[in-house]
């Protein structure tokens, strides 16, 4: 298996579950995969932009109806969509023991990212995936069609569970936001770090995130 998706951003887990979904994918395309640069990657006629999450607990096991998240940016989309090949995004979020993922074309992720708001930091959006029943969508588009579901690999399960034992002594504690006079109530679990100054940067993380959504 090749080792190409290995962008520090998406982790020791994420680039474990990368490159296994990408050797996954080389053989149902029939056809090499080759790393062009950070998460893109291509074959003859089409272009892979991966996006990661490494854990679902990110999303308090359950309780969330979100699935995936990730950052987008509307300008690096449409850079790519303008080359010959075809675009299609590969999302994917590791569970305790299976490995869910998307594989959807651009003109589809287009619908949705280009109505998103850009982060006030950058220039980049925040993409979501939500389970809604029996459905998965991406925004307010159903994308069940190109879900799928892996058995995650028994290396890559060790280290989920070694991950997550290393966390067990992590405290939680509940924070509140306010944006645009709604409120937002939720409990966060610190790992490293003294409690103060965590919640701070923590709570200015959910505030971004937040007024990002449509």
């Amino acid at each position: 298996m090749q080792k190409i998706w290995s962008d520090s951003r998406s982790g020791v887990i994420g680039c474990m579950v990368g490159n296994f979904l990408l050797d996954h994918l080389s053989r149902c395309e029939e056809e090499p995969i080759v790393h062009d640069k950070g998460t893109i990657f291509s074959t003859a006629k089409r272009i892979f932009v991966g996006r990661s999450c490494s854990s679902s607990n990110y999303f308090q096991q359950g309780k969330s109806p979100v699935v995936h998240f990730c950052n987008m940016s509307k300008e690096q989309h449409q850079s790519l969509n303008a080359g010959p090949k075809q675009l299609w995004y590969l999302f994917f979020t590791v569970t305790d023991d299976s490995i869910r993922y998307w594989l959807i074309p651009g003109k589809v992720v287009w619908r949705v990212l280009k109505n998103l708001k850009a982060k006030p930091s950058s220039s980049t959006c925040i993409l979501r995936i939500s389970q809604k029943g029996n459905e998965t969508c991406l925004g307010s588009k159903k994308v069940s069609q190109y879900h799928h579901t892996l058995p995650l690999p028994q290396n890559i399960a060790t280290k989920v569970a070694r991950s997550h034992a290393s966390r067990g002594n992590g405290k939680s504690f509940p924070v509140q936001v306010q944006i645009e006079g709604h409120p937002y109530q939720g409990t966060l679990r610190r790992i490293f770090g003294k409690k103060k100054r965590f919640q701070g940067r923590i709570i200015k993380v959910a505030k971004m995130i937040l007024s990002s959504f449509p």
